[in-house]
């Protein structure tokens, strides 16, 4: 994947999918480096594309994917994409019973991706950092940090296992700076000297 690619996380949806073109479309897509494929339960066989494609995902190994279902609409169709191997569950709507189903058994895991996929990229872009002070984002990425560093041991902890924490891959840099300041010029907060 490109760097474009791999920071936006991007997910790979494939409707309507049947389950002799998941070898082929989910090898490429694992092979392109997503990390993240759905396949929607309107699809003409989905519980056995999401156990196929869970199954090749593991068969590649490799990094952590999502793999799973979009168009959940009830807790049954969560429990049935758990029991095919699925670990991605999309809803469009915010029915508590899918909501809990989809919680799963390991809420510090769960935990662990969101602050890593979600908060990790949107707090660190320096576009949204545009108008922040740099004591503000530098406290902000800090806390962030030491938050996921502490679910990190955390979840060592609850295996009986001590995990520790590599340091943060984006130390602050003059780089860094430079893209601040660029995207604060492109906002229009900033006139050029």
């Amino acid at each position: 994947m490109t760097a474009i690619d791999d920071n936006q996380r991007l997910v790979a949806i494939l409707r309507g999918i049947r389950t002799d073109e998941v070898d082929p479309l989910v090898g490429a897509l694992i092979d392109s480096g997503f990390t993240a494929i759905e396949i929607p339960l309107n699809s003409p066989t989905p519980f056995d594309s999401i156990t196929r494609a869970a199954e090749l995902s593991r068969e590649r190994g490799g990094p952590e994917r999502l793999i799973g279902a979009g168009t959940v609409l009830t807790a049954e169709d969560v429990d049935r994409v758990k029991a095919c191997g699925g670990n991605l569950v999309v809803s469009p709507n915010v029915d508590r019973a899918v909501i809990y189903g989809d919680f799963g058994d390991v809420p510090l895991e769960h935990l662990s991706v969101l602050a890593n996929e979600v908060f990790l990229p949107m707090l660190t872009n320096p576009a949204n950092q545009v108008g922040w002070p740099e004591v503000i984002t530098k406290e902000v990425v800090e806390n962030l940090h030491k938050f996921i560093a502490n679910v990190y041991v955390t979840i060592g902890q609850t295996k009986g296992k001590t995990l520790l924490p590599l340091p943060p891959a984006e130390a602050a840099s003059p780089e860094v700076s430079e893209v601040r300041f660029e995207a604060a010029w492109r906002a229009g907060q900033w006139d050029l000297p």
